[in-house]
């Protein structure tokens, strides 16, 4: 979804209406969310759909332990939506050029992210392999540390390539990588709709994050009306038993 498509969905009081309750009260009814917005419920169906297929509200058979047809309930899409057009085309594109620029200005590219390239070069060994004995090797703790840093750099290449495409202009300090400045391309609808907004493109981070399994989670995003900073943070390797 381009950032224009985005904004069609976005930029409707009712729309954001909708997903405010639904951040604020958990799942709800098509005529729950129409008595919140003062509109039929037909029409509500008709806002549902938008957000539905920009991936944004997912529907829900109600869990019910008595008789009778459960009810529809319409929720926060939380998680990677694997079906959205594209989504895995885009991944690729974005791992294809992140060790495109690794392979070209070495391990000082992955210092972005705080996750260098792996020692030895692009494609190089992080450290010297055990001769076979033809008994499966435990991994070792540099050997567990580097995938961790290679799956980082992969997530890291994904959500930029994210951001940028969808107008963020992010920004990286080498000072603190793991915090990236954001320019909101939707800053002119902060005054009247801010919380929800940012709870939208927390959501969407995450799921982005997701698509590149890897170490790489959000910490925190600090919402302002121009620039954002979003910091990441990177869960160690699990240590072998």
């Amino acid at each position: 979804m381009t950032i224009a498509e985005m904004r069609g969905v976005l930029d409707s009081e009712p729309r954001l209406a909708i997903l405010e309750s639904l951040q604020r009260h958990g799942p709800q009814t098509a005529g729950m969310l129409g008595e919140v917005i003062g509109a039929h419920e037909n029409t509500v169906r008709d806002h549902i759909r938008r957000l539905m297929d920009a991936g944004l509200v997912v529907a829900e058979r109600e869990h019910r332990g008595t008789r009778g047809r459960p009810r529809v309930l319409f929720a926060w899409a939380d998680g990677v939506d694997r079906r959205a057009p594209g989504a895995d085309a885009q991944t690729a594109r974005a791992l294809a050029i992140g060790r495109a620029y690794r392979a070209m200005y070495g391990s000082g590219a992955g210092g972005a992210a705080g996750v260098p390239a792996p020692a030895g070069g692009s494609g190089g060994a992080p450290d010297a392999c055990p001769a076979s004995t033809g008994t499966p090797q435990a991994a070792t703790p540099i050997r567990e540390e580097t995938a961790n840093l290679q799956d980082a750099a992969a997530q890291f290449d994904v959500l930029i390539d994210h951001l940028d495409r969808c107008g963020f202009e992010p920004g990286v300090d080498a000072a603190s990588p793991l915090d990236v400045r954001l320019r909101c391309p939707f800053a002119d609808l902060y005054e009247s709709a801010g919380p929800v907004l940012c709870q939208v493109h927390l959501r969407l981070i995450r799921s982005v994050l997701a698509r590149s399994e890897g170490p790489l989670e959000v910490a925190s995003l600090e919402p302002a009306p121009v620039e954002c900073r979003l910091s990441l943070a990177r869960t160690a390797p699990a240590s072998a038993a």
